[in-house]
């Protein structure tokens, strides 16, 4: 009688079959691994190994990365040219009347700004007022040590063989003087520094519009200017006073001579400059200004510049939602573009796996025939 084959349950086929698989796969994968490592190790002609980058190990970026990263950058130019635009445009419907009068400023700050643009102007306005502001403490710094300074020959008492009168007028002219000094550049500097604050809290271009339209910021830097002005010419009689008094009337007579004569050699060099250059006295006929024929003072261009820009302002409602709707858009079609990335991703590796992996067939058992028992299919 035949021997009958040796059965087996249809689990331990099925758990044999998925082990073959398995050793299947990690052979196919050593062997891609073995060819990889063998391409980047092959010569280059000469029995030498070819040489590797030193990012070769390192995972490759593929196009996605790329894109990603495109994209987040056009993303951020876009924020800063729309916040740029609204830094410039918002607010500016208020101040467009007193821009477009520009003819009856009583300087050219408004029709600079226009021009010039807000950052160019307040640095020339800030500049201004520093400088006076420093060299006011530069004056305080030796005119309140002469106020104290008790050795002075204007401390000593006076008595009838000087001149009771003169000694007591003198001594108050000198004090009254550098008092007079030191209060004039302490104001100098406290307005110059209130305009440098009021101009850091001023967020948009529209408000420092307005700080010189209503808040006057033209007339706050006339104001610093003769602040210092009069502390400085306070302070240089109070010297003369003190020369008078050491020497004799000599002194006052060079003093009050080198005063005119200086004011002078100013007032011709400083008025030229102004007259050629400036929009006020060059340009501005109706403030003594004395322009060329055929450069007649018309601000038509920066007008029509400043209107659009206001016309813009008006607009900024509507264009807030409008934005937030296109950003709003944008973020769900990327979220959409990375699902399907994400799926054609997973599809791709599940065809390339199963292009590298045959499936193997199924052990067919065939069932013995008048044994009533299925017998094992013997393998090739």
């Amino acid at each position: 009688a035949a021997m009958p084959f040796r059965t087996h349950s249809d689990g331990e086929h099925k758990a044999k079959d998925r082990r073959r698989r398995r050793q299947l796969i990690q052979r196919l994968l050593a062997e891609e691994a073995a060819e990889d490592s063998a391409e980047a190790d092959s010569d280059n002609g000469d029995g030498t190994p070819e040489a590797r980058p030193p990012d070769a190990d390192a995972e490759p970026r593929g196009p996605d990365v790329d894109d990603e990263k495109n994209a987040q950058t056009e993303a951020n130019l876009r924020n800063e040219s729309v916040l740029e635009w609204w830094k410039k445009c918002s607010g500016l419907h208020t101040v467009e009347k007193w821009v477009s009068n520009y003819n009856k400023h009583p300087a050219g700050w408004g029709a600079l700004l226009m021009i010039q643009g807000t950052s160019e102007v307040t640095s020339r306005l800030r500049s201004k007022v520093d400088n006076y502001a420093m060299y006011s403490a530069l004056f305080l710094s030796f005119t309140i040590s002469g106020v104290f300074n008790l050795n002075s020959t204007l401390v000593r008492s006076c008595d009838a063989q000087y001149g009771w009168w003169a000694c007591e007028i003198t001594k108050r002219l000198y004090f009254y003087g550098l008092a007079l000094g030191i209060v004039a550049h302490m104001l100098c500097i406290v307005l110059a520094m209130g305009f440098n604050n009021a101009l850091n809290e001023a967020p948009r271009d529209a408000d420092v519009f307005r700080m010189f339209a209503r808040g006057q910021g033209y007339r706050a830097t006339v104001k610093v200017q003769w602040a210092f002005r009069v502390g400085s010419f306070s302070t240089l009689f109070s010297m003369t006073i003190c020369a008078q008094a050491i020497i004799g009337w000599e002194a006052a007579i060079f003093f009050a001579l080198a005063f005119v004569v200086s004011c002078w050699i100013y007032r011709n060099t400083v008025s030229r400059l102004f007259r050629s250059a400036s929009i006020v006295n060059y340009w501005r006929e109706e403030k003594g200004g004395k322009p060329d024929a055929d450069d007649p003072y018309d601000l038509y261009i920066p007008l029509q510049c400043f209107k659009e820009r206001s016309s813009s302002s008006g607009d900024i409602a509507y264009r807030r939602d409008e934005l937030s709707v296109l950003m709003a858009e944008e973020e769900r079609s990327e979220e959409r573009s990375e699902e399907v990335d994400d799926i054609v991703q997973r599809t791709s590796v599940h065809s390339i796996q199963s292009a590298k992996v045959a499936p193997q067939p199924d052990s067919g058992l065939a069932g013995g025939r008048g044994s009533g028992q299925k017998a094992h299919k013997p393998r090739r």
